[in-house]
């Protein structure tokens, strides 16, 4: 799979699906992506995957470890996340995966900080999900 930022300078490649995939509720995620939620795709972290410079926001995580978000230094577009709790994954931003994904989401996480109603029916977490991707 090629993810992308806005103008290109930026990429990471996966020879795998995702993992999971989430749509994010938390206040960090609204921040750097200006939407109400995000969707998230979770990948096992490739040593070659990343191509290009960054530009990381650091923050502290609702599990009290350390989290990043990482911008092009370029065009500061915000592509992924480096989740400290989530070992060897990174949460790449749903919207910045190239076709031919398609958005599988398993649940919604961080509910407890929602901006917007939630009308579809998958299970919803107030926090973060009961099962790590790739930990548990």
């Amino acid at each position: 799979m090629q993810v992308r930022c806005g103008c290109g300078q930026l990429s990471l490649t996966f020879n795998q699906a995702p993992v999971t995939q989430l749509i994010c509720h938390c206040d960090h995620c609204r921040e750097v992506t200006m939407q109400p939620s995000t969707l998230v795709a979770f990948f096992k972290a490739e040593p070659q995957g990343v191509v290009g410079r960054v530009i990381n926001k650091p923050y502290m995580g609702g599990s009290g470890r350390p989290k990043a978000y990482a911008a092009c230094e370029q065009c500061g577009d915000y592509v992924y996340a480096d989740v400290s709790v989530l070992k060897g994954l990174i949460g790449v931003i749903g919207d910045k995966i190239l076709p031919p994904f398609q958005p599988q989401p398993a649940a919604h996480v961080w509910t407890s900080q929602r901006v917007v109603e939630i009308a579809d029916t998958l299970p919803q977490f107030p926090k973060g999900p009961a099962v790590r991707p790739g930990v548990n």
